[in-house]
């Protein structure tokens, strides 16, 4: 799969990146993670309403972004009336990546240097396309970048634990998208206190479909309703996922979880989620609320779902 970038790239050595992209994007053990001082994340109320809240989670170079009105394409149709809370936590900032020096090229300001420019980074939206557009020490960096915001999810997930455990007599709905998928998973992992989520909704989730992932936390929170979107136009995923077979399973975004529980709920989107970030749509929250109301009223009340 990867021959023809070694011929266009015969310095580069493609193994030692993809042995090197495995290690790096190993989870760390969460009872090895260095205590904080402070939390690793913080939450912004989007909107006041009624309980339970719905916290949304971004994901990957999402950092500084205060724009919650993706969000709200899909939680409006959902949870209209409900509080909604933002989760910020050190996404990474896409331009803290662009201006790193060497990922972006040195390109001129005209017309024809916007143009490259876009052409490039096009090229380099997925794993593959950086591999055959950069040299190493580039995608080095931008590597660094993610692993800084993968392994970062263990330490947010801590944080929002520890703020949830500190409410009393409250659930959660909880929404995250791509790494705030692996949030939405290490958070209940991380919770003491069982079925204080009611709802995870899951996005893009760049977090291991696998039953061993998700089955000691589906028995810890017995309540827990855990709805998984998938798209299979979702080329980021598979390009970090597959290429190279770097993993042994696939992630959550590509497959199902725990499809036989009677608490999952695993729905094929690709219809109205065109690639990984197209998920925060007003066509997909329309879906969603079509899908989920032909529940039965017993389920729809777990779901917290008052639909009209």
């Amino acid at each position: 799969m990867l021959d023809k970038f070694k011929v266009s790239l015969p310095s580069f050595d493609v193994n030692s990146l993809l042995i090197s992209l495995k290690e790096s994007l190993t989870a760390p053990n969460p009872e090895h993670l260095e205590k904080r001082e402070q939390p690793s994340c913080d939450l912004v109320t989007i909107r006041e309403g009624v309980l339970p809240s719905v916290l949304v989670i971004n994901g990957f170079l999402t950092e500084n972004d205060d724009s919650t009105d993706d969000w709200l394409e899909i939680v409006d149709k959902l949870y209209p009336e409900n509080k909604v809370v933002r989760v910020n936590w050190k996404a990474g900032n896409i331009k803290d990546m662009m201006f790193d020096k060497g990922v972006v090229p040195n390109l001129q300001t005209g017309h024809a240097g916007k143009t490259s420019l876009a052409t490039t980074l096009l090229a380099r939206t997925s794993l593959l396309g950086m591999i055959a557009t950069t040299s190493a020490s580039v995608v080095d960096k931008v590597l660094g970048h993610w692993k800084t915001s993968f392994y970062e999810t263990c330490h947010v997930a801590s944080s929002l634990a520890e703020i949830l455990e500190t409410t009393k007599n409250e659930q959660f709905i909880i929404m995250g998208h791509s790494l705030g998928g692996r949030i939405v998973r290490h958070t209940l992992a991380a919770l003491e206190t069982s079925n204080l989520v009611s709802v995870a909704y899951v996005f893009a989730g760049a977090v291991s479909s696998e039953d061993e992932e998700w089955a000691h936390i589906l028995e810890k929170h017995s309540e827990l309703n855990l709805i998984n979107c998938m798209s299979m136009k979702d080329v980021v995923l598979k390009s970090a996922y597959k290429a190279g077979t770097l993993w042994d399973h696939e992630p959550a975004g590509l497959a199902e979880i725990m499809n036989n529980n009677p608490h999952t709920l695993n729905l094929d989107v690709t219809e109205y989620a065109s690639g990984h970030t197209e998920y925060k749509q007003q066509e997909l929250g329309l879906y969603l609320k079509g899908e989920l109301g032909k529940l039965d009223s017993h389920k729809k009340r777990q779901l917290h779902l008052t639909l009209k």
